[in-house]
């Protein structure tokens, strides 16, 4: 079926609505910077390019420092809940 067949199945010129997806969002970090597609071409190449296992160990140690953060919040956040009740 050709797209003129279609258009007269349907009584309605679509156009060229259908042949083009719309524009995505722009990539944005937590910070507010927009992702250029340079940044994003960087990012790319140094995932690929692999990590040291000093560059990993570090990240992990970041990693379990926020979750010991974290924990202590809703503990603390729990502690102060039973005091009130």
């Amino acid at each position: 079926m050709t797209d003129e067949e279609a258009d007269a199945l349907l009584g309605q010129d679509w156009g060229d609505e259908w042949d083009t997806l719309p524009e995505a969002p722009p990539l944005v970090t937590k910070t507010g910077k927009v992702l250029t597609d340079a940044d994003i071409q960087a990012l790319a190449d140094e995932a690929e390019a692999g990590y040291t296992e000093e560059q990993v160990r570090a990240a992990q140690e970041r990693a379990t420092k926020r979750a010991a953060h974290l924990k202590a919040y809703i503990i603390i956040d729990e502690i102060d809940r039973e005091s009130y009740d």
